[in-house]
């Protein structure tokens, strides 16, 4: 039987492979943090930008809520989405007004989330900032949300008061109140 030896590897080879491993390493985590950098760099500009404009936009001035509570509060995030938008795109004179509560009916109020007076007319919207799939009719008084929030979980479904029926209320509440 011949006996096997194995050959000893020296001491100079591994140190130089060690150093590329290092240097392998280094040069990887350098390029998560270059990728992670991208990625946070524009979202602090934004939130910086952000702090710096939404103080001064008719928004914050008509109804007085901190940056902070607008981010996490998802309705009022929603209205100032539709306040946003429009204001960049409409030219004139505009003045807006932010859930403003009418008479109804004995002792009922409607919310009109967002109200745009422009000298082309009067808008009303109903604000809903939800995600996923919606299902709704302009007939059926309920909606539905349903959100698949990953592969092994069960989808979750919200019910929700159809917007154009909320609408709809909305302005013949308006109309009733211009009309007295």
């Amino acid at each position: 039987m011949k006996k096997q030896y194995r050959k000893k590897k020296s001491s100079s080879g591994s140190l130089l492979s060690l150093i590329f491993d290092m240097v392998g390493v280094c040069f990887v985590l350098l390029f998560r943090f270059v990728l992670w950098l991208i990625r946070v760099i524009p979202m602090v500009i934004h939130f910086i930008w952000s702090i710096w404009g939404y103080g001064k936009t008719e928004y914050a001035k008509v109804t007085h809520r901190p940056l902070l509570q607008l981010i996490f509060d998802k309705g009022a995030y929603g209205e100032y989405l539709i306040y946003r938008h429009l204001d960049k795109k409409l030219e004139g004179d505009k003045k807006w007004l932010f859930n403003a509560y009418l008479p109804r009916s004995e002792k009922r109020t409607t919310e009109i989330d967002v109200m745009l007076f422009h000298s082309s007319g009067i808008y009303v919207f109903e604000s809903k900032n939800y995600k996923g799939w919606i299902f709704g009719t302009e007939t059926r008084r309920i909606w539905t949300q349903c959100i698949k929030p990953s592969e092994h979980t069960r989808t979750r479904k919200y019910h929700f008061l159809n917007p154009i029926m909320q609408n709809k209320l909305h302005l013949s509440a308006f109309s009733a109140l211009l009309s007295d």
